[in-house]
């Protein structure tokens, strides 16, 4: 799959993945055939993942607010990626359409698992990518 990022091509090989701020401009080239999981946090729950602004224990944690983005590209198979990520997702889902007392948390704790597996060498090679401003998605 292809994405447009800021107005730039990037290839997105089965696995891989990327995070980026809300405010980037994207969209997906739609070529081939591809299963494609959109995850959009709001942004009043990166707000609490942030702790409401105030500062975090560990520098790893600060929160920078530009149009950079991140690139995941997975060094584990695919039945790896199942077990590791997917399994996340499943759990966030099922989380969402049927919360409960703390399920808020449950959510949160399942963000920071995911963003821990990703950033993680062993299981990812995480590119950062600086997309650059043009006139046109001005």
């Amino acid at each position: 799959m292809y994405q447009i990022v800021e107005g730039r091509r990037y290839l997105y090989t089965p696995g891989s993945c990327c995070l980026m701020n809300r405010d980037t401009l994207h969209t997906e080239e739609t070529s081939t055939d591809f299963i494609c999981i959109f995850f959009s946090v709001s942004s009043n729950f990166i707000k609490m993942l942030t702790n409401y602004g105030n500062p975090m224990l560990f520098p790893q944690e600060q929160h920078r607010n530009t149009k950079d983005f991140i690139d995941f590209v997975p060094r584990i198979s695919a039945k790896e990626q199942k077990i590791l990520v997917h399994d996340i997702f499943e759990q966030m889902i099922s989380t969402l359409l049927y919360p409960y007392y703390g399920a808020t948390y449950h959510l949160q704790d399942l963000f920071f698992q995911l963003i821990d597996i990703l950033c993680d060498e062993q299981y990812y090679q995480a590119i950062h990518v600086t997309a650059k401003k043009n006139m046109e998605s001005l």
